[in-house]
This record gives C-alpha cells, sequence and structure tokens, in this order.
C-alpha cells in the first residue's frame, strides 16, 4: 500500500492517518517468534503462531491501522518469520 492508497483511505474515514511501524523491520519479534517456532512443533507452534498473530493484529486495529494495511502488515510478518526458519 502506498502513501497515497493511505491518505485516501484516510480521507474517506475522516480520521487521522496512522502508519504502523513495518512489521519486517521488527526484528527483535521476528527472531522471537523464529525461536519460538522452532522449538515446538505441531498443535503447539500452531497455537503459538496464532496467539502472536492474534496479538498483533489486536494491536494494530486498536491503533487505527486499517483493516487491509494490517493484513498486508501480517504477511510481511510472517513472510519474514519463515524465511529465518527454513
Amino acid at each position: 500500500m502506498t502513501l497515497h492508497d493511505f491518505e485516501a483511505a484516510r480521507r474517506a474515514r475522516g480520521r487521522c492517518l496512522v502508519i504502523p511501524f513495518p512489521a519486517r523491520k521488527r526484528i527483535g519479534e521476528i527472531l522471537q517468534a523464529a525461536q519460538a517456532l522452532s522449538e515446538k512443533s505441531g498443535r503447539d507452534a500452531d497455537h503459538y503462531w496464532k496467539f502472536v498473530i492474534a496479538t498483533m493484529r489486536s494491536r494494530l486495529m486498536a491503533a487505527g491501522v486499517p483493516r487491509e494495511v494490517t493484513e498486508s502488515e501480517l504477511r510481511k510478518f510472517a513472510d519474514e518469520v519463515f524465511s529465518r526458519l527454513s
């Protein structure tokens, strides 16, 4: 999503523009999640990953980040985490 897209979304909602810190740059959280997932398997890994994503989603949505931006950031975060597991 570009800055133009952010601005259009802000105008459509009539609220201030919230730009989240890029999820792919959250190195500490990425490394922590990758480490935890490497030590888990099966249902434990699934449960942990769902918890991490739900927590991030809640924080972003509570801050007023639009849903489409939130989902994009979560995908980028997941890409970074899983690239470290390969």
